[in-house]
């Protein structure tokens, strides 16, 4: 062990520990849940807690081949207070003993890494930073971390130290990858206070994100608002900081945790231009059981629709442009969707869509066919048959 310590923190540990030889494990039997079972019947046995299988669900988001066996029983030990209900204020004692033991960490590693300048704070917003936006390499940490406040316009010379410092603390997969602070309740709690205790970095933390990083984030924050409603106010400042550009990582971030952000969106959708495309695209991201966002699912359909009669006209005029195509195809998918939904819900398709549709699908068949899109053509011939299926309106 002592010649295969890789991190930082490992090597800290190893040199004040004192050597005890430990059986090997034998990895064909003793897999991960394995080890946090017997960390849940270790706990609860400590703590005078009765076990039942609910207890023993490890998180499918955890289970990683590269987790250590100290993640595995911190994990365990959050599992069991949270499903034993143990008042709020002992789970806030756990995480918060959890959150020094690592801040200790972080203070004495940074020195080893000649980052002794780093103040507290910038230490635990380089760590927010990184559970926050899932950065999986270096370099792009190093460019994240332009936005935390006390690193905002240093060199990147310096940011790309700060990065190979978390890396040496949460490292991934390769030399250059890192992972964040697990298990996933505890950076979830990092990243709600160290938002609450700095409104700049609150701010900037999503300044300039792609999209798959803003998605990230507010997937984060949203898992974080079931212990903390601070986090949902925060994930609606992002929303609100660039509505038209935030619109769908904020969707996707409710659809998978039911973030409340419903009457957000849908005002930003009535309120923004937005074209056949667009709309279609952001349809498409909601289910037809909406869910937490049914107002915004009404609202962009509607909108869809209203739209949907003048758009169809004007794919009567041929192209055999790709990019154009696949547009087309995104629209006329997604409008169809969306009659399904009416269909199943009213009895009905759109008002006056119907044949206006089929004629669309058909020319969208067409051309495919004549550009040698054949599997794409085969999907729109299926909807089409799907359609004439059933009984039109009069």
């Amino acid at each position: 062990m002592h010649n295969e310590a890789q991190t930082i923190r490992e090597r800290h540990i190893i040199r004040q520990a004192k050597l005890v030889v430990l059986k090997s494990i034998n990895s064909r039997s003793d897999t991960i849940q394995q080890h946090y079972n017997a960390a849940i019947d270790a706990f609860a046995d400590v703590l005078n807690f009765t076990t039942n299988p609910d207890h023993k669900r490890f998180l499918t988001a955890d289970v990683n081949i590269n987790l250590s066996i100290l993640v595995i029983h911190v994990a365990a030990l959050v599992a069991l207070l949270d499903v034993n209900q143990i008042a709020t204020e002992r789970q806030d004692q756990v995480m918060g003993r959890l959150l020094e033991h690592e801040d200790r960490y972080w203070q004495r590693t940074a020195q080893a890494y000649g980052l002794s300048w780093l103040t507290r704070a910038a230490r635990r917003q380089s760590v927010a930073e990184l559970c926050l936006t899932g950065s999986r390499t270096v370099r792009e940490t190093a460019k994240l971390l332009d936005n935390i406040p006390d690193l905002t316009g240093t060199d990147d010379a310096m940011r790309r130290t700060v990065a190979r410092w978390l890396q040496s603390l949460y490292p991934g997969a390769s030399e250059d990858q890192l992972s964040p602070l697990r298990p996933h309740l505890l950076s979830e709690r990092l990243v709600v206070q160290e938002m609450a205790n700095d409104s700049e970095f609150a701010a900037a933390a999503l300044r300039g994100m792609s999209y798959d990083v803003t998605q990230n984030a507010l997937i984060v924050l949203g898992f974080a608002s079931y212990k903390d409603s601070r986090a949902a106010r925060f994930a609606l400042n992002v929303l609100e900081q660039d509505p038209e550009r935030m619109i769908l990582p904020a969707i996707c971030a409710a659809v998978e945790t039911g973030l409340p952000l419903d009457d957000a969106i849908s005002k930003h959708i009535q309120l923004l231009h937005m074209d056949a495309t667009r709309l279609a695209d952001i349809s498409a991201r909601i289910p037809l059981t909406p869910g937490s966002l049914e107002q915004t699912a009404t609202t962009v359909r509607e909108k869809l629709i209203a739209v949907a009669k003048p758009w169809l006209r004007q794919t009567t005029k041929r192209t055999t442009d790709q990019a154009e195509l696949e547009r087309r195809q995104r629209v006329l998918l997604e409008l169809s969707r969306v009659n399904e939904g009416y269909q199943h819900k009213q009895g009905n398709f759109a008002p006056n869509l119907r044949e206006d549709l089929l004629k669309a699908l058909r020319r969208q068949t067409n051309a495919l066919t004549y550009i040698g899109q054949l599997e794409a053509a085969a999907v729109v011939t299926k909807k089409i048959g799907q359609i004439e299926g059933r009984k039109p309106v009069n």
